[in-house]
């Protein structure tokens, strides 16, 4: 699981990048459609990225 999902859903979304934008839409329509936030893999596989790519994307928005 993604363990800093609460800052990510508070990034600012002004502040955020076009594809950090399109990830923190697919968290929420992840987490409403299956009741749980998506793991970095799900992300991963959804924009064919790797893992590592997710990770940075997170830490990122989480700092904003």
């Amino acid at each position: 699981m993604i363990p800093y999902i609460c800052k990510v859903y508070d990034c600012n979304m002004l502040e955020a990048t076009p594809r950090q934008r399109r990830i923190l839409e697919f968290i929420r329509k992840f987490s409403e459609r299956h009741e749980m936030p998506p793991t970095r893999a799900d992300i991963a596989t959804h924009f064919g990225i790797e893992r590592a790519s997710v990770q940075q994307h997170l830490q990122q928005m989480a700092k904003k």
